[in-house]
């Protein structure tokens, strides 16, 4: 199956709003699990290698391997590499502070896309791109305002 046949597949609106869904809990349900697991003696490097790891493995026989997409496959396993990192910051984040608090930093990534995207692959954001940013900002800055998340976990 290529990119031109997902992409003319039509998935019902309903059933890709479930799936959308789903998909939204159980990202939610991750730092529950991730408490757990350290509760239980597991150290983040450990969770985020299994978390990473699985798919990575999972993934593997799609990865490109052909010479002209070389550079493409560094990029992606690179990128890899960085989320990784990212979740083990996250899951000890989470040890030490609210997870309300932990969750609404963590969901500010899409700032960093932004910007990123602007500055290295001049993606020129539009206004509702930016509007975007300013949400995510409020929100985040709503949640680190003195006493907005209480310390009570």
């Amino acid at each position: 199956m290529n990119a031109t046949t997902l992409a003319t597949q039509h998935v019902p609106a309903n059933v890709a709003t479930a799936i959308l869904i789903g998909t939204a809990v159980c990202f939610g349900l991750v730092p529950l699990f991730a408490r757990g697991l350290q509760a239980a003696g597991a150290e983040s490097a450990t969770i985020a290698l299994y978390r990473c790891g699985i798919s990575a493995l999972l993934m593997l026989p799609f990865f490109p391997t052909a010479r002209e997409k070389r550079d493409e496959a560094l990029l992606l396993g690179g990128a890899g590499v960085i989320m990784g990192l990212a979740l083990v910051g996250y899951i000890e984040a989470i040890e030490r502070a609210p997870l309300a608090l932990v969750g609404i930093v963590y969901m500010s990534y899409p700032v960093f896309t932004l910007l990123f995207a602007w500055l290295l692959v001049h993606q020129r954001p539009n206004w509702r791109a930016w509007s975007a940013v300013g949400c995510v900002l409020a929100a985040a800055a709503l949640a680190l305002a003195p006493g907005a998340v209480g310390n009570a976990e």
